[in-house]
Parts: C-alpha cells; structure tokens; sequence
C-alpha cells in the first residue's frame, strides 16, 4: 500500500533525486524546499503517514517544529530526519535520523522499514543469491 510522503529538503540535490525513488518505490510524495511552506500542509486534516526533513533550516522553521507539529496533527506520522549525525541529538526522540551524506536508495530502504513495507527487489536478490549459493553447495 503506497504511503503518503512530505519530503522537506532546501537542497534540490536530495529533495529530486530522493523524491523520485520514492515514487519509483509505489508511494505518494509532496515535495517542498521551504519548510514554511510545509508548515501548511502538516495542518489539523494532516493525512500524511511520514514525514522526511531535515533538522535545522536556513530560513522558516527547523525540522523538530514540523516534527511536533507533524505529531500533534497525527500521532501515528513516522518522521525521518536526512541530516549530518552529529544533528541526531537534537531530534528528541521525534523520529529517526539518517546520517547525510547518503544515497536516496538508502533513504528509501529506512523509508520502506519504517513503513513495514516489503522491499520485492531485495527479497528478490536475497532469493536469488540464496538459489545461487544452494546450488552451488549441492553441486560439491
């Protein structure tokens, strides 16, 4: 089942690449690259499953304030924050945090575990490795 994604992210660098992967994955993704802009959507008819920002922005306000706004509007809204590590002490507890830099795929892995969702190509590889090495064991 797709989940419905906000995605807050002042660096197009990560907010396109990432957003794309995450349609690519089957989900629902509104994009912003100002967090005053996300305010808005994280109102009191919030229908969003996940939040993915940043902890602090240059401008509007920072990550952990649309984190509890996010919360306060659903209380079920998973948050993860896509920031440096040492910004992991600053989250409270919020959500979780993903270390930058890092490949979107690896976002969308975290994405895909917190919202129970199978990861089919894995599962896939995983099968066919084991397929592999299942042969290769019975062929000695």
């Amino acid at each position: 089942m797709p989940a419905q994604i906000i995605m807050v992210h002042d660096d197009h660098t990560i907010l396109d690449p990432l957003g794309d992967a995450l349609r690519a994955g089957g989900h629902d993704v509104v994009a912003f690259d100002q967090s005053i802009a996300a305010w808005d959507a994280l109102s009191l008819d919030c229908k969003f499953d996940l939040l993915i920002t940043r902890v602090r922005f240059p401008v509007g306000p920072h990550g952990l304030a649309l984190a509890r706004r996010a919360h306060m509007n659903r209380k079920e809204i998973q948050v993860l924050f896509v920031a440096a590590p040492e910004m992991e002490r600053f989250t409270d507890g919020l959500g979780v945090l993903v270390p930058m830099p890092t490949h979107p795929s690896n976002i969308s892995e975290t994405v895909a575990s917190m919202l129970g969702v199978a990861l089919s190509a894995v599962i896939w590889r995983l099968q066919a490795y084991l397929l592999r090495w299942q042969q290769h064991n019975m062929a000695e």
